[in-house]
């Protein structure tokens, strides 16, 4: 047999017999965590499986840098859990909490993923944008411009501006960290 497989059939054995003594529910992995590309250059879809003991679902609850929402999802797959997230932004971090609970206790794991840049979004395809919202790092819009020599109206810094299409489609985000001027871009 495999050492892997040895070692992670002793590490699971170990968990489910710690179960067995508090009987507080207990996430044994996560693994096979996949980006996946949806065709969509500013989104993106994500899965992982969830190996646990204890509980009879596992809840997932996700949030979106710069999103005022925290989505929260079920799933109902006994001892191992298939988790498909669709639509998060590339131009944001996200945080996935994974918990599982019962009536003994709760056991909780968090994935952070960085910003996703999709290679075929450039400063090339960033001069095709329509126009460009600009944000306080708060999430406040401040407003519209049509280029960036338009930033220097713009005291607050640092500026989260986000390229849109004519479709309304987010393009790229870019942070800005200092005074912009139109003459050093």
């Amino acid at each position: 047999m495999n050492n892997r497989i040895i070692i992670t059939l002793i590490v699971m054995f170990l968990s489910i017999q710690a179960y067995a003594q508090d009987g507080a529910p207990k996430i044994l992995s996560i693994n096979d965590e996949t980006v996946i590309d949806n065709g969509y250059a500013t989104l993106y879809d994500y899965s992982f499986t969830v190996s646990y003991v204890g509980a009879s679902s596992v809840t997932i609850g996700v949030e979106q840098e710069y999103s005022s929402y925290y989505e929260i999802h079920h799933v109902n797959e006994p001892d191992l859990a298939h988790v498909y997230l669709k639509y998060l932004s590339r131009g944001n971090r996200v945080w996935i909490d994974v918990s599982v609970e019962n009536e003994y206790g709760e056991d909780k794991r968090t994935i952070e993923i960085p910003v996703q840049t999709p290679t075929a979004i450039s400063e090339a395809s960033a001069t095709e944008a329509d126009h460009i919202d600009v944000y306080s790092m708060s999430g406040t819009l401040l407003g519209q411009v049509k280029s960036l020599s338009e930033l220097s109206a713009y005291r607050s810094c640092p500026l989260l501006l986000r390229y849109m299409d004519k479709n309304g489609h987010q393009i790229q985000t870019r942070k800005v960290l200092k005074n912009y001027h139109s003459s050093s871009h």
